[in-house]
């Protein structure tokens, strides 16, 4: 628990005041916890979520197609289809639930939170460290992913890589993968302080985006996906789905999925403050 020491002895420091105490306390939060998350397997479940559409278009690349069939694969087009289907509903939510609910549930089962609060911190800024790990170690492992999933069907089926356009396609498709991180993150870390069983909420909310496209309009703000599709580089062909799935301007787009992830972490913070901690019930 050297990070903690180090977190607890913080505030002696002659410039331990205001922002330059809470980031110090920050920095010892993160690399304790990124210390923690290398340990016990807690990030197999994230890796193998995130390997599984690398191996399969690896295969999918490998298949014995003519030439004719191989002519016929628009890569820009299959990756959509794999991002949509598989990042945006599974990937994306599975590898945020795993990382981001155990945050807190994770020390409580373990029956060391009461360390964290026991030192003279913030638990506000306890909530923004934990987030800030959690958002770093599942955007930075599903934004390879994707990058790698993209690259592995260009280089497999184009003819070459293109310039800037494909790039600027790859860089976007990586960008919506760690707002869907900041997104579902946020909303996950919230569900672990809130129950103790991560399967009801997780369920709930996993159906909920799933119907989004035929929520109101104003129910369709109340969720993650709703914000990440209007950012899609390649939109959905068919007519009707582009009907359902009518969303927000891409300009108001981040804004607005800001706006639900500091809502959830202000939230969190709230409870935190709140949280009084009861082992025997765990």
């Amino acid at each position: 628990m050297s990070t903690l020491a180090e977190i607890e002895r913080a505030p002696t420091a002659p410039e331990g005041t205001g922002w330059s105490l809470w980031r110090r306390q920050v920095e010892g939060i993160v690399r304790l916890e990124l210390r923690k998350s290398q340990r016990g397997g807690r990030a197999i479940p994230l890796l193998l979520l995130a390997a599984l559409p690398v191996v399969l278009l690896v295969l999918f690349s490998l298949a014995p197609l003519s030439a004719e069939d191989r002519e016929a694969v628009v890569p820009m087009t299959v990756f959509a289809f794999v991002f949509r289907l598989y990042y945006l509903k599974i990937g994306i939510f599975l590898g945020c639930l795993v990382a981001f609910i155990q945050l807190f549930r994770g020390d409580m089962m373990e029956r060391s939170l009461h360390y964290y609060l026991l030192c003279p911190v913030r638990r506000e800024v306890l909530v923004a460290a934990k987030y800030l790990v959690g958002l770093v170690t599942t955007g930075v492992v599903l934004a390879a992913s994707t990058a790698a999933s993209f690259l592995v069907l260009h280089l497999s089926f184009a003819d070459s890589l293109g310039g800037g356009a494909l790039f600027a396609h790859l860089a976007r498709y990586c960008g919506i993968t760690v707002l869907g991180c900041a997104g579902y993150g946020a909303v996950f870390m919230l569900a672990g302080l809130f129950f103790r069983n991560p399967v009801v909420p997780a369920l709930v909310l996993f159906l909920w985006e799933l119907i989004n496209p035929f929520l109101g309009p104003l129910l369709k703000k109340v969720s993650v996906i709703y914000y990440l599709i209007s950012l899609l580089p390649v939109p959905v062909s068919s007519q009707a789905l582009q009907v359902l799935s009518s969303s927000i301007s891409p300009w108001l787009s981040v804004p607005g999925l800001v706006l639900v992830t500091a809502a959830a972490v202000a939230v969190a913070g709230f409870r935190l403050r709140r949280t009084e901690i009861r082992y025997s019930e765990d």
